[in-house]
């Protein structure tokens, strides 16, 4: 899974870092978790997904969007079969997938591009192209990325105004919830509307998770369930993070114009069924069970990692410094931090940026034990395509120190990547690994007695 391991695995704890972190990430590989949670009865046309059954009483399509999809419609292809497939179309940020019914359309993430807008309107035509009808069912794939990949924005806004508005909000250090709630307002398919759109045609919807606490409204926009967040509430967002003034004015207007009025209960959607196959839970129970295999004594401390990535930092490097995990000697966490990037800031993503900060928190902390640091993206992409992470350890410290390279300066920049390249042997490369549940992050400590 890590195609550099051998470089990165200098010592015996890289190397057991390094492989926690696979086995997290293999976990959650789409083909085994659809194959896990879907059964398909081809001779009674009874599709099973958790404790649900689905009667075929006609065809089946399938349509979705994120980054783990295309791995995802392979594994369904399989159990499904191609045949009993009448059509598909996903929308995915790479296209090298063994598929014979299910068309993909290469899109772009973080920023949609034309072909997410393109795409996403050519799975809303296979309605009319089809005559799709109530004796059919639609699967609807979604995992993390979905935000971006698949868009239909407002008939006011623009394809260039809602680039600008994702990169303003990526930058305002707004978590993933809050900027998605203001992303279902400006669109014609997320936050239910999706689900309306082909009502009352039955959808079932596979959903893998990156977002703490499985949120369905926010992961991937909800674009089949009911959305409960107000007009109201995405525009005190951009208000609170002082944004207002940095977003295209149509969507400013369409903000100002909504405020105004009344707001509507949000449809029930009884046409949609969302069920939750994969999620940050599952990968660190693996990785849990990976630490014990090495001898290695893990606990996990959180699913729910958020906010401030330095913030986050500084809690763990203290509360490991005062001896408050003593019985253990290595720590797993899950979750998603928020970085807040500055006017000019360098390269980097969160994980790498966490890293950083968590080896300026142990300098802080004056913490003397060894230990080993290693933070990746279950996508294989931190912000950065080729990267997914970073790991580090005392020794990448000495190294800092012996080539004069100023950590906290990097750190304040948010330059993580470029710290790290100088360094060297310290950036995770997976590649796109087909999933997407989150960050990852392993701590393995030796402290001084």
């Amino acid at each position: 899974m890590i195609k550099n391991k051998s470089q990165l695995a200098t010592t015996e704890t890289k190397k057991q870092a390094l492989e926690i972190l696979e086995a997290g990430i293999d976990s959650v590989l789409p083909d085994k978790i659809i194959k896990d949670f879907v059964q398909f009865d081809v001779k009674n046309k009874t599709l099973k997904i958790q404790e649900e059954e689905f009667i075929i009483k006609d065809r089946i399509f399938i349509i979705g969007a994120g980054k783990a999809t295309g791995r995802m419609a392979e594994s369904l292809e399989q159990v499904l079969g191609p045949d009993n497939i009448t059509a598909g179309i996903i929308n995915c940020p790479d296209t090298n997938y063994k598929l014979e019914k299910i068309k993909v359309n290469k899109t772009s993430h973080p920023i949609p591009d034309e072909n997410s807008l393109y795409g996403t309107k050519e799975m809303m035509e296979l309605k009319n192209k089809y005559k799709i009808n109530p004796n059919d069912l639609i699967i609807c794939l979604l995992s993390g990325g979905a935000s971006s990949l698949m868009i239909n924005p407002t008939k006011e806004i623009s394809l260039e105004d809602m680039q600008k508005l994702n990169k303003v909000l990526l930058a305002s250090g707004a978590d993933i919830r809050e900027i998605n709630i203001i992303r279902k307002k400006v669109s014609q398919i997320k936050g239910g509307k999706l689900g309306q759109f082909f009502s009352p045609i039955p959808i079932a919807t596979l959903i893998l998770s990156d977002v703490i606490g499985d949120d369905l409204e926010t992961i991937a926009s909800g674009p089949t369930v009911p959305d409960t967040s107000t007009d109201k509430q995405a525009y005190s967002i951009l208000e609170k993070y002082k944004i207002l003034n940095q977003i295209p004015p149509s969507i400013v207007t369409l903000f100002e114009k909504n405020i105004t009025l009344e707001e509507l209960e949000p449809a029930k959607l009884e046409n949609c069924h969302n069920f939750l196959i994969g999620n940050s839970k599952i990968a660190l129970g693996a990785m849990q069970t990976k630490a014990k295999e090495l001898k290695l004594e893990p606990i996990l401390l959180t699913a729910q990692m958020q906010g401030n990535p330095e913030e986050a930092a500084n809690l763990y490097a203290s509360e490991i410094k005062k001896r408050k995990f003593q019985d253990y000697n290595c720590l797993i966490l899950g979750g998603e931090t928020t970085p807040k990037l500055p006017t000019n800031h360098g390269k980097g993503g969160r994980n790498q940026h966490y890293v950083l900060a968590t080896l300026q928190a142990f300098i802080e902390q004056e913490y003397e034990g060894e230990f080993t640091i290693a933070s990746c993206s279950t996508d294989g992409s931190d912000f950065m395509k080729e990267t997914a992470g970073a790991i580090a350890d005392q020794e990448t410290l000495k190294k800092a120190e012996n080539k004069k390279i100023d950590l906290k300066l990097y750190l304040k920049k948010c330059d993580s990547n470029t710290f790290f390249a100088k360094i060297g042997n310290s950036l995770i490369e997976t590649g796109s690994t087909g999933t997407n549940i989150g960050d990852i992050v392993v701590y393995i400590l030796k402290q001084k007695i």
